[in-house]
């Protein structure tokens, strides 16, 4: 997801237990996102039970 206002990334990793492809993937798109200086937010399946208090926190982070 893309928040074009706060020019902010969000990246949900729903796959609980990733391969080692997968997490090379993923690896790679935080390696470009670092080297671009984007800001992103990575989400995983534990961040949804509460995801308003999670996602409000780590947006308030970026958007300071």
């Amino acid at each position: 997801f893309y928040l074009p206002k706060e020019k902010l990334y969000i990246e949900f990793y729903g796959i609980e237990k990733s391969t080692k492809s997968y997490a090379n993937q993923e690896d790679e798109k935080f390696r470009i996102y670092k080297v671009n200086n984007l800001n992103v937010i990575k989400l995983t399946d534990k961040d949804l039970v509460n995801i308003d208090k999670v996602l409000s926190k780590l947006i308030l982070k970026f958007s300071r």
